[in-house]
């Protein structure tokens, strides 16, 4: 375990130098006429693309942890008997998660070797983070009143172990999404369907979106407008250096993608820029 951390960190200081949470959160640049805040770097399914990981397992929210990113996202559903489970597809091994009751998979196994991981075990590494947020992805269950119920416990479950102030939550659903914006007004509640303008979004008291940049592209006025409303913007699937540039040039505050050290290395390039 020492072994597999000094190797992280190692990697880790060797690609980018590191920014502590204040300077994360106060730095602006500026960049080819655009003057931007600094957006925070979001490991998607957690920073899986090292020995050891996988995408969605403890490890990898472990290594977003260490890497000193922003955020760690990951997926969750609900069992047939309520047991908030952490995987990114429906089925585990041909057995659909939210029908199954807990005991009958929690002994399966992810592709790095640990069980099929929970929410709670989730909860339980987020204690040990000084500022990576977790961001809570809701699926879509097989009824819109399903989905509600797992947004709902998931926030109740964050909120149950003192850590209301550390994770945010996303949803293709947006029932699900209104409805954690109603629980807690105050939470960073994103949409993810790519579909409905900021002004929509505002309307239902849903406080960010997080589209891929696609969409940003075909409506680049929603951004600022997003800002005007003093909503949160996230681009998402941002694998590519040029997309990482582009966003942070149109000046989004998170930045979603499997590669996060090289969006660091480009996001610390362009702020010295």
């Amino acid at each position: 375990m020492l072994r597999r951390f000094v190797l992280l960190l190692l990697s880790v200081l060797s690609c980018w130098e590191m920014l502590s949470a204040e300077e994360a959160d106060s730095l602006s640049i500026w960049n080819q006429q655009f003057t931007v805040k600094l957006p925070r770097i979001v490991c998607h399914r957690g920073f899986y693309r090292f020995p050891g990981a996988c995408p969605n397992s403890r490890a990898s929210l472990k290594n977003a942890i260490c890497l000193g990113a922003e955020g760690s996202e990951m997926d969750i559903w609900l069992t047939a008997d309520n047991q908030i489970i952490v995987n990114h597809d429906g089925k585990r091994e041909g057995i659909e998660i939210q029908h199954a009751r807990y005991r009958n998979i929690k002994n399966m196994k992810l592709e790095n070797g640990e069980k099929l991981p929970t929410l709670r075990d989730f909860l339980k590494i987020l204690k040990k983070s000084r500022y990576t947020h977790l961001f809570v992805e809701v699926k879509r269950h097989a009824t819109r009143e399903r989905t509600i119920e797992a947004a709902l416990a998931g926030m109740k479950a964050v909120n149950d172990a003192g850590l209301k102030g550390m994770a945010e939550y996303m949803s293709f659903s947006l029932p699900a999404c209104a409805a954690l914006a109603k629980m807690d007004a105050e939470a960073k509640v994103y949409y993810l369907g790519g579909d409905k303008t900021p002004d929509e979004l505002h309307a239902l008291g849903i406080s960010s979106l997080n589209y891929k940049a696609d969409v940003f592209r075909k409506h680049p006025n929603w951004i600022p407008r997003a800002h005007e409303l003093g909503m949160t913007v996230t681009a998402r699937g941002l694998n590519k250096p040029e997309d990482v540039e582009e966003m942070i040039k149109a000046g989004v505050d998170n930045m979603a993608s499997d590669y996060p050290v090289q969006a660091m290395k480009i996001r610390q390039r362009m702020c010295k820029d």
